[in-house]
């Protein structure tokens, strides 16, 4: 039986049915959706929700709202509702629900003041109504937000985006329709500007018009490049959280299925995952001032194993290395990683509207994460007798934990398995294990494989 609850974060929807959160994308697809079956049963049910220029002299200013609403059933308006959900809610994981409703707001009401206005001083003709043209706006906020994110057609989404857009002005050019001409060129304006002063667009190119506190919470303009700081004494955040948004509970299930295996029966109960075929520039494993540690591979961290060629490599195959030393993870690592990468999402960037997200603070890129392998892995594991090794890709990655800024991170590593390909040639796959401190469940749990050459 479903069940109605209010929601357990700030960052879910604002109630839930049964295990579906209702978020604001979803009860705006709602109001869109409704319509079309209310003109199925009477047609003149939507008649005072389409925005035209005599009902607004008398004042019926509740159109300036309600004209996506005005929906008549017919493909292109299923497609525009279709549009509205499938962006809209891309756009609330990088905002909140109650940002997103300030958004749907300026991406509706703005655009449809711009063409009154136009329709009233220079008296023309104006009849805009439904989501075809009400998800213009939300597409211009997305394209803004992932400029560069790929489509079905593996163009960028701007290119998509630009088509759908041009498509419209030829029409209402076509027909000469000014003022609905100016709803849309509003609606893709708003929709870009909107991007940029909520935080979530990287296009320097794009102003940041300051908007009302209460309308974007504790931070205003851009995201990118304007955070720094340390990030030390924020409060921790509840570690059994997982980041990115969360995993359904299938998932979720899943992964500590998953990880209870490990645990339970060592790597041999991992099952190979696909292997990347990218290699990175070859470089040298040689290491010739570590002495052995072979007593302490296990459990002293900090305490390099060496291990020397591919029959060093044989006999610890299937073995735990050991563990490297705790590694502080500081707000300035985390903007270093976003500038370097162009991933400004707030829950990383923004301290202040963090505090009030799902995790009560920032946290760090799950990418970061694994990034941070080179860098910890040598405290635990030393080659010698190879010319060089490759990086060849990873298998199985996770990240069933997040990481939050101040927080001390470790890395185990496991010699799961290892392939000769050829005389003087193996292929080693690790187990990497990232670990936060006092957290319940690793951070990260990656399948890394490497390439090694005597």
């Amino acid at each position: 039986m479903n069940r109605f609850s209010l929601p357990d974060t700030p960052g879910d929807g604002w109630f839930r049915i049964g295990d579906k959160e209702i978020t604001t994308t979803a009860i705006v697809t709602a109001l869109l959706t409704v319509p079309l079956l209310a003109y199925a049963i009477r047609p003149s049910s939507i008649d005072g929700l389409d925005l035209r220029a005599e009902p607004l002299r008398d004042w019926e200013l509740w159109r300036l709202a309600t004209w996506p609403m005005a929906n008549v059933p017919n493909l292109f308006v299923v497609l525009g509702i279709v549009m509205v959900y499938i962006f809209g809610r891309e756009i609330e994981t990088m905002l909140d629900k109650r940002r997103m409703a300030w958004m749907f707001g300026l991406t509706v009401v703005a655009p449809a003041i711009v063409g009154a206005a136009v329709a009233l001083v220079f008296d023309f003709g104006l009849a805009v109504a439904g989501a075809s043209i009400a998800g213009l706006g939300i597409i211009a906020a997305f394209t803004a937000a992932q400029p560069m994110a790929r489509t079905f057609l593996n163009l960028p989404f701007w290119v998509l985006g630009a088509v759908i857009v041009a498509l419209d002005v030829l029409r209402l050019l076509g027909a000469r329709r000014w003022a609905e001409l100016s709803v849309v060129v509003a609606s893709v304006v708003v929709g870009g500007l909107a991007a940029r002063s909520f935080g979530i667009s990287p296009l320097e190119q794009i102003p940041s018009i300051p908007l009302p506190h209460f309308m974007v919470g504790a931070s205003t303009g851009s995201v990118t490049r304007s955070t720094r700081g340390s990030g030390r004494g924020r409060k921790k955040a509840n570690l059994t959280v997982v980041g990115g948004g969360g995993l359904d509970p299938s998932a979720q299930a899943d992964m500590d299925h998953l990880l209870d295996k490990v645990g339970a029966g060592g790597l041999d109960s991992l099952t190979r995952g696909s292997e990347s075929a990218s290699t990175d520039t070859a470089r040298s494993c040689e290491r010739a001032d570590f002495s052995p540690h072979r007593h302490s591979r296990a459990m002293m961290p900090g305490m390099a194993e060496t291990i020397t060629g591919i029959a060093g490599l044989k006999e610890r195959e299937g073995q735990h290395l050991g563990y490297s030393d705790w590694l502080e993870i500081t707000q300035e690592r985390i903007n270093q990683f976003a500038e370097a990468t162009g991933d400004f999402q707030w829950i990383h960037v923004d301290p202040e509207r963090a505090k009030d997200g799902p995790f009560g603070t920032t946290i760090a890129h799950g990418y970061l994460t694994l990034s941070i392998g080179p860098m910890l892995a040598p405290q635990v594991l030393q080659m010698e007798g190879f010319r060089m090794g490759v990086n060849y890709g990873c298998g199985k990655v996770r990240f069933p934990s997040p990481v939050p800024v101040g927080s001390n991170l470790r890395l185990g590593v496991e010699l799961k398995s290892v392939e000769e390909l050829a005389p003087g040639q193996a292929q080693v796959t690790y187990v990497y294990t990232f670990e936060v401190e006092g957290a319940p469940k690793p951070s990260c749990v990656a399948e890394v494989i490497v390439r090694f050459y005597e």
